[in-house]
């Protein structure tokens, strides 16, 4: 038997063509039937981004001027592979559940896709019986990731701020605790006011030797116009006795002495209170009324030795009894001045001797205040961040229920049902064609071996 040629096939093909076209036929209707009777699966697509963070937003911090930002894709690749990796985490699916828990855990993995697009978008794809729950789900994706995001963020919010708070209250009581000993320091050595009063002691000492420098110059100066006024009296008499004539008395001492210290006091509250103070109000009041006191006091001592008033001699006299009274007050100054000068060197020399200990005690004091500072506008900050609400994701695109479902596909299952309902008939046609070979074989065996039993001469008689 030879071999079958190709156009022996073929004429098995066109022998069987109506078994062909009966199985296509009976394929394609078993394909929609079977399309029609399947439950129809749909799927919801929802689209998002994960935008840059460009700069912080701070509510008590510099921001360096921010403003409102444009929200873009991150365009790197690497970028979206933690943001995949919780979209496809159970800790997302859990939370999906709890508000569409109708869905099983397990069809979550099998129902829903992810992907990153060529625009840096994430794409959700669910699939669902239920077109409004797919998109629903679709939908929530986005959204309990920024819910996620934003939880991550909030926890370390919510961390930052118990320390600052505990670091604030450590701050204070430190900050308590330096106070209390520069207080108890000061109180020591009765430095209460260092810092503003070393300065002023400087600036009044400055002031102190000027009016020293002054007064010696006027010293000097009224030495001279008493010398000069001497020699003039003794050119109008020769009995001028300068031991026997009176310039000054204990009370005029007295109300020098007392004119010099309320001037002292007067220099010494000036850099320390205002012209209005009651205590400088009370000082000026006092001064007036010695100056008024030793005026009086002077004009008396010079009536009580008047002798010829219109006369050259005894206003030579009475010229010197002012020189020798303003003479002694520029004396009684002077050495005032030197004495309080002295003092202030003293206090000065005082405070240089205790300033490095209390400039470390102050230092600390305005560091630890500088820190609570600190710490407050950073707990103030956490807590306007803690209240803010963060956008970690952007929808592009929301998903809505579908209308056409994605399974079954009634003209591809048809048109697979065609390919495959031909294939099938090819097969069945070539299965005959082998069952009636078979057959026929068999049958030309049987037929061989009913020849064989006949006898010889009847073979001989048929042929001839």
């Amino acid at each position: 038997m030879k071999d079958p040629t190709l156009i022996d096939y073929w004429f098995i093909l066109y022998k069987r063509k109506k078994a062909i076209y009966l199985i296509i036929m009976l394929s394609i209707i078993s394909a929609a039937v079977i399309s029609s009777i399947l439950p129809k699966t749909y799927e919801a697509k929802s689209v998002f981004f994960i935008p840059q963070q460009e700069n912080n937003l701070s509510f008590y911090r510099d921001n360096n001027g921010a403003t409102r930002n444009m929200l873009k894709p991150q365009v790197q690749q690497e970028v979206h592979a933690p943001y995949l990796g919780f979209l496809q985490s159970n800790a997302i699916i859990e939370q999906i559940r709890n508000k569409y828990p109708r869905k099983p855990f397990s069809r979550y993995k099998k129902d829903v896709d992810f992907s990153l697009n060529d625009e840096y978008m994430l794409e959700v794809y669910v699939r669902d019986r239920n077109p409004e729950v797919a998109a629903n789900i679709a939908n929530a994706y986005p959204e309990v990731l920024n819910e996620m995001i934003g939880g991550f963020s909030l926890q370390l919010a919510m961390k930052n701020l118990r320390t600052l708070e505990t670091q604030k209250e450590e701050t204070r009581n430190k900050l308590a605790e330096s106070e209390k000993a520069l207080k108890d320091y000061q109180e020591k050595n009765k430095l209460y006011y260092m810092s503003e009063e070393a300065p002023q002691l400087v600036s009044l000492k400055v002031s102190f030797i000027k009016s020293l420098d002054d007064s010696m110059v006027s010293l000097k100066d009224t030495s001279q116009e008493i010398d000069s006024v001497q020699a003039q009296i003794k050119k109008e008499t020769t009995i001028y006795v300068p031991e026997e004539m009176v310039v000054t008395t204990p009370l005029i001492e007295d109300l020098k002495r007392q004119i010099v210290d309320l001037e002292i006091k007067i220099a010494s509250t000036k850099g320390a209170l205002k012209e209005s103070h009651p205590a400088v109000v009370a000082l000026k009041e006092q001064y007036t009324e010695a100056q008024a006191n030793l005026d009086k006091e002077v004009d008396r001592l010079i009536k009580s030795q008047l002798k010829s008033p219109n006369s050259f001699f005894e206003t030579l006299r009475q010229n010197l009894v002012n020189l020798n009274v303003k003479r002694e007050t520029l004396e009684t100054r002077i050495n005032a001045l030197k004495s309080a000068i002295a003092d202030i060197d003293t206090r000065i020399n005082r405070f240089h001797s205790f300033g490095s200990e209390m400039n470390q005690l102050s230092r600390e004091v305005e560091l630890n205040k500088k820190l609570v500072e600190s710490l407050q506008v950073g707990f103030e900050e956490e807590r306007a961040q803690i209240a803010r609400e963060i956008q970690a994701v952007v929808v592009v695109d929301v998903a809505t229920p579908p209308t056409r479902p994605v399974f079954p596909i009634l003209w591809l299952n048809v048109l697979v049902a065609t390919a495959l309902g031909l294939i099938g008939g090819v097969f069945f046609s070539f299965f005959l064609n082998y069952l009636e070979s078979i057959r026929e074989d068999r049958w030309g065996e049987v037929l061989a071996e009913e020849d064989d039993e006949k006898p010889v001469v009847i073979y001989e008689d048929i042929f001839k």
